[in-house]
């Protein structure tokens, strides 16, 4: 794709994310993203053919961004204490913000997909929402510390915890309190290895 091409579709990704995120997935249309980008009918059709095809690539740009974060960190810094407190105060902002977020349209993008061909996107989305965790949690083997005899399901003990964490806090007030100390059990679990002796059989 060429540059200009693919600046003007990145454009699109970005403005459809503030949109999905302000008014969630079900009550966009092809009219809000074509206005939030300032672009003509035509224009965005050349692109992208529906608001589901737009937000499948949202939410694939959002994880990519966020495991291209996470990378970074570890690339950059290579200790894991810092690294894991960092994903933490990265998601204790999410978790603060969740309700200006992406995650109330990806609940409703769920909801409203149920159809078998669906689950292939379904179980790519949750990979990506997965995979900075399982990064964060193997620089513990690459740094000869602590590892995970079993990574994966170390890995989906806290990413089933984030997933619930984000759905009570789009759903209720919870005091910022209990989602501090939400956080710091669940870092203390990570740097104490507990992880394993939590999902052992």
């Amino acid at each position: 794709m060429a540059k200009k091409s693919l600046e003007k579709r990145n454009l699109i990704l970005e403005r459809a994310e503030q949109v999905f995120s302000k008014k969630g997935f079900s009550a966009v249309t092809m009219k809000d993203i074509i206005d939030a980008c300032n672009i003509s009918r035509g224009g965005i059709y050349l692109y992208f053919n529906s608001t589901d095809e737009i937000f499948m690539e949202v939410i694939k740009s959002h994880h990519q961004t966020c495991m291209q974060k996470t990378k970074h960190n570890i690339d950059d810094v290579k200790d894991f204490q810092t690294v894991v407190n960092a994903y933490f105060e990265n998601l204790k902002q999410e978790m603060i913000n969740v309700k200006g977020s992406l995650k109330l349209a990806m609940i409703e993008f769920f909801i409203a997909h149920k159809a078998e061909t669906d689950n292939n996107f379904f179980v790519r989305a949750m990979d990506g929402l997965k995979a900075p965790i399982v990064e964060i949690l193997s620089l513990r083997k690459k740094l000869q510390k602590i590892s995970y005899d079993n990574l994966s399901e170390a890995a989906d003990l806290v990413f089933y915890w984030q997933i619930g964490l984000e759905e009570i806090m789009l759903s209720t007030n919870v005091p910022i309190e209990s989602l501090y100390l939400q956080i710091d059990l669940m870092k203390k679990l990570i740097f104490t290895g507990r992880l394993e002796g939590v999902v052992e059989k």
